[in-house]
């Protein structure tokens, strides 16, 4: 049924191929167009579904008190005096700034005994928090506040020798990270493009074939950019590597069908009957193949983290696009090419080097099983070491906020990362700080100061300010003891937080709520996406051992790409942990087409001579998409191209050499089969 459904499309673009192109082409620029102008949206709050209770009880914390991540502004001198001098000289001149809502820089006391200053242990630097006017996550007004408070820093220190300063905090590092992340990705995307152009015209040695299947590649990329401009109106940070991702993997399904067509050619057939072929006999594989990555996409959109989500249904819908635009436009341009330029009889796509290794398989295909068996024991033993990267700042931009970071974690006891929680009244509020000094998660708690029992008392207002809300409750402070954005740090206090108010809310416990989001929602991708791919292998082929074998070269290749990543000391971060489920949609891809080629009956030697040299073009051309983003200097980006590339390249491995073997011992194709397939 599907090859007579293929059939009938190649028909239909044989009669219609110009009409095809044109209106392919005009949409594909109408959608480029429509999306020129989608926003980039790096905050981490971006990937959180704003329903969550603690979302929603930071969004109403903020309205009443204004912003509450500081941009941080760390003083050092060797003088203390000097430096206490030109911390309150520097907070008052700060405070004139329009985009300065207040500053904080020194702490309430109930005591002679708590210190006057946000100091370091040695008393060499001193912090001054600055709470911006508007919201500090948002590129805009955040870089509006850095530039400001760094002229005025600059202005201010300059009458305090011997006086110097730095910059840090989320603000600026929301600053950092997006103009890394828009400088990079278009670069990584014209390298992801050219790379992979230059793979295909390598490998079937002409210029037209890479430019004909880049056409529809551009197309579902601007069709992708339009759809995710329209329902979610900008990309966020687990978003943005789609474009060079979809690059790498969306020219694989051209490369099947253009080699399907032009060994056609070769063999003599006529241009009608080659592009039936084409379709008839490369298109159901190619199918299946972007279904399973879909798929894979897909288990990742139904994520409970708003980030995750959107990245699966973005790189769902890229993934189905790309299979729409190259079905449809890719047999016209092979038309069109046809009329242009007389075919040239050329070498037959196939790799006499891949053909011999199918010949060594078939002869001795047990030898081939038990060297993958025991590379697979010492690969699940070497899998078990592989880590968790609980270091937020090792997958972030390497700039000044990250480095100013690292040195708060070295000179001061308490980090930066705090929560908020809500007392009925002032005893209640000592209470409750009281219990939470007892905490060792807890490095330093701020309660509100006893001038707020008075009716008027000199700095009451700012006291008020802070510490109060406006249903008549008071406000906790509680500060990290572990090192700034460290998983394990945030998650102890959100624990201690809850313990004392349910509805507690605060930087460090929506940065929990997305790391516990994030390890829920990785078993779960795993699950659903071995589960959906099974299924769609399953209804294509028709046979439980069949579907069953597919699987064993990513299951092996997983493993193997496990292994790999613990002796290299690769770890797992909160965004190279989205590759897992991509690794098994993705690697799938080129069993299926060394299956179907095997079922239809050819030797092994055939098989991967034509159709293996194929899935090492494809292969190669998604490592040069995923290997992109390894420029990129934030590295997290970086951290997710690496895991793609050790992923696909250990499952292209598996599928050239276990895959055929398990065929020729388990499943040796016959006749009946071969013509029923």
């Amino acid at each position: 049924m599907a090859r007579s459904a293929f059939t009938l499309l190649a028909r239909l673009i044989i009669r219609a191929w110009p009409i095809l192109i044109v209106v392919v082409l005009a949409s594909g620029i109408v959608a480029g167009y429509a999306a020129r102008h989608i926003e980039f949206n790096v905050s981490l709050l971006e990937l959180l579904d704003p329903q969550l209770p603690e979302v929603a009880a930071y969004e109403r914390l903020r309205q009443e008190l204004g912003e509450l991540d500081p941009l941080i502004v760390a003083l050092e001198a060797d003088d203390q005096a000097r430096l206490q001098v030109a911390a309150d000289g520097l907070a008052a001149r700060l405070t004139q700034l329009k985009s300065v809502a207040w500053i904080d820089h020194r702490p309430p006391t109930q005591s002679n005994d708590d210190p006057a200053y946000y100091a370091s242990t040695d008393g060499r630097m001193v912090l001054l928090l600055v709470f911006g006017q508007g919201r500090a996550d948002q590129f805009g007004f955040a870089s509006q506040l850095v530039e400001e408070v760094r002229r005025d820093c600059d202005a201010g220190l300059a009458q305090q020798p011997g006086v110097t300063f730095r910059l840090g905090g989320n603000p600026l590092l929301v600053v950092e990270k997006q103009r890394a992340l828009e400088r990079d990705m278009p670069l990584t995307t014209l390298i992801a493009l050219a790379a992979v152009i230059a793979i295909f015209a390598v490998a079937f040695r002409s210029l037209s074939s890479p430019l004909i299947a880049a056409l529809p590649l551009c197309v579902g990329i601007a069709w992708t950019l339009a759809a995710a401009d329209l329902l979610y109106g900008r990309l966020c940070l687990l978003t943005m590597p789609f474009v060079p991702v979809l690059a790498g993997l969306g020219i694989d399904y051209g490369v099947h069908l253009i080699a399907r067509f032009d060994e056609q050619r070769a063999a003599g057939s006529s241009v009608a009957d080659s592009l039936v072929a084409a379709l008839s006999g490369a298109g159901r594989s190619v199918l299946t193949g972007a279904l399973t990555t879909a798929g894979a996409f897909l288990t990742i959109g139904l994520a409970s983290l708003r980030g995750f989500s959107e990245a699966g249904i973005i790189g769902c819908l890229g993934i189905l696009f790309t299979l729409v635009a190259t079905l449809l436009l890719l047999p016209a341009l092979l038309l069109l090419r046809e009329r242009i330029f007389s075919f040239r009889k050329t070498a037959a796509f196939t790799s006499p080097m891949l053909a011999g290794l199918g010949r060594s398989i078939e002869r001795h295909p047990k030898r081939w099983i038990a060297l993958w068996s025991a590379l697979c024991v010492v690969a699940g033993i070497g899998a078990f070491q592989l880590r968790y990267d609980s270091d937020v700042l090792g997958s972030e931009f390497e700039g000044e906020a990250v480095r100013l970071f690292r040195e708060l974690d070295q000179r001061f006891e308490f980090g930066l990362n705090f929560g908020v929680a809500r007392a009925d009244s002032l005893a209640h509020a000592w209470g409750m700080a009281a219990q939470l000094r007892k905490d060792p998660a807890v490095g330093r708690v701020l309660a509100p100061p006893a001038i707020l029992a008075l009716g008027d008392a000199p700095g009451i207002e700012a006291a008020r300010r802070r510490f109060t809300s406006v249903d008549g409750g008071y406000l906790v402070y509680a500060f990290s003891a572990g090192r700034n954005w460290d998983q394990g740090s945030m998650l102890a206090l959100a624990q201690a937080l809850a313990a004392e108010d349910e509805n507690a809310t605060g930087p460090a416990l929506l940065s929990a709520r997305i790391w516990g989001a994030m390890a829920d929602d990785a078993q779960r991708m795993l699950l659903c996406a071995a589960l959906a791919i099974w299924l769609i292998l399953l209804a294509d082929l028709r046979s439980l051992r069949r579907s069953l074998l597919a699987l064993a070269p990513v299951a092996a290749g997983a493993l193997l790409m496990a292994a790999i990543m613990a002796l290299a000391g690769v770890r797992l971060s909160f965004v190279s942990i989205m590759a897992l489920p991509l690794v098994l949609g993705i690697g799938i891809d080129d069993g299926v087409h060394i299956l179907r080629r095997s079922v239809a009956g050819d030797g092994m030697g055939a098989v991967l001579g034509n159709t293996g040299k194929a899935v090492v073009v494809t292969s190669l051309t998604t490592i040069a998409g995923f290997g992109s983003l390894l420029l990129c200097s934030h590295r997290g980006m970086a951290g997710l191209g690496l895991v793609l590339v050790i992923g696909i390249a250990a499952c292209m491995l598996s599928s050239l050499t276990l895959l055929p073997a398990l065929l020729i011992f388990f499943d040796a194709p016959r006749q009946d089969e071969a013509d029923k397939t």
